[in-house]
This record gives structure tokens, sequence and C-alpha cells, in this order.
């Protein structure tokens, strides 16, 4: 069995940013890409732009005042 984890290289070691259960002496591949981590980050920023594009206040948006609302349940749960 082959699993492959992604990780970066800093400071001479490998670090996977996965928890890997592995076995001392344990034989594993080591696969260099070329994609630093920085055009990674930019992919991240431009990934979390476009969630906040599609998250836009529209007829949904909650405009009653939460102490309002709170005591409205109240009132309506009551017996």
């Amino acid at each position: 069995m082959m699993t492959a984890v992604n990780g970066y290289y800093e400071n001479g070691v490998c670090v996977p940013t996965e928890t890997l259960v592995l076995e001392n002496k344990q034989r594993v591949i080591i696969t260099v890409v070329d994609e630093p981590i920085a055009e990674r980050k930019a992919d991240k920023a431009a990934k979390i732009a476009e969630l906040r594009s599609l998250c836009h206040p529209g007829k949904q948006v909650w405009t009653e005042d939460p102490a309002v609302c709170i005591r409205r349940m109240r009132d309506d749960d009551r017996i």
C-alpha cells in the first residue's frame, strides 16, 4: 500500500502537513514538487475572497435585534 501526503521542506527537514503513523525505519519515497508554498498561499487567499463574495448580504440576512428575538421566543414558549 502507498499513501501520499502534502508537506514542505524547511531547515533540512521534510515536514508532512498531515499526521502519519509510521514505524521506525519504514521506507518512504520523497517527491519534490516545483511549487513554492508562497504560490499556494496566494491560491488560498483567492479561494477565501471567492467564498466571501458568495456570502453577500441579501434578503436572508437577519435584521431583527437579537434581544427582541429571544424575548419573542420566550413568550411563545410559555403555556
